[in-house]
């Protein structure tokens, strides 16, 4: 039992960092598309913050967005 309640608490952390991740990604680009340079610098360091919030906890950082892996790359 503890260990159903203990993976459904991981699934909700991934689920939420995940939806937080996709934020940022909108964000991102909509700052991209207006050029707002320093606004996307922010917002690349704010993903990248999630992204290793995640990985720290060990949470499957796949599950972010489609077009996650490009962004990440784009940050590494």
């Amino acid at each position: 039992m503890l260990d159903r309640t203990a993976d459904k608490a991981i699934l909700a952390d991934t689920e939420e960092f995940a939806a937080l991740a996709r934020l940022i990604i909108y964000a991102r680009q909509t700052s991209k598309t207006l050029n707002a340079e320093f606004t996307s610098y922010c917002l690349d360091l704010a993903l990248a913050a999630v992204i290793d919030e995640m990985e720290k906890a060990g949470l499957d950082t796949s599950i972010m967005a489609p077009n996650a892996e490009a962004v990440i790359g784009e940050l590494h």
